[in-house]
């Protein structure tokens, strides 16, 4: 358990790191059981109310899933936090759509890399197909989400004037 510590960080913020270190070391995958509270409890010098509240935060984030009388265990992927995370960050003007964007095409990018390393060659070829077919199409309103980026950094510089 020599998750990185940092003093600056609260004892709840260095026990939530402590297990998603646990969680990345131990290479846990979706529904895999977590230690409880006592176990990380005892091995980062904490108390167990500390740990309890780094679980609460880390189900709230949809990290881990707990409940009563069971162990947790490694929680799904909730895109309803990332949603949420996503639109505060933008109705707050800490990021603009253009952010997002880039986020998306970052995401677009690596799923694609994760596609073509997984895929089998059936499916490599039905994507090759699809891909032809689609550049084929005629696409009038190819402009469309140039437009949209022009006229969210015009809003986007208004908004900072």
């Amino acid at each position: 358990m020599n998750a990185p510590a940092n003093s600056t960080k609260s004892l709840v913020q260095t026990a939530i790191d402590a297990v998603n270190h646990h969680m990345r070391e131990a290479n846990l995958r979706v529904g895999d059981t977590l230690p409880g509270e006592g176990y990380f409890a005892e091995r980062l010098g904490v108390s167990r109310a500390v740990m309890r509240e780094a679980f609460q935060a880390l189900a709230a984030l949809k990290l881990i899933d707990v409940a009563n009388g069971r162990k947790p265990r490694v929680g799904a992927l909730d895109g309803s936090v990332i949603a949420t995370s996503l639109d505060h960050a933008i109705s707050t003007s800490q990021i603009g759509v253009v952010d997002v964007w880039e986020v998306r095409r970052t995401i677009e990018v690596r799923t694609a890399m994760l596609a073509a390393a997984n895929a089998s060659k059936a499916q490599a070829e039905g994507i090759v197909a699809l891909a032809e077919r689609l550049e084929a199409e005629d696409h009038a309103d190819d402009q469309w989400p140039a437009e949209l980026l022009r006229r969210e950094q015009l809003r986007t510089e208004h908004a900072r004037r």
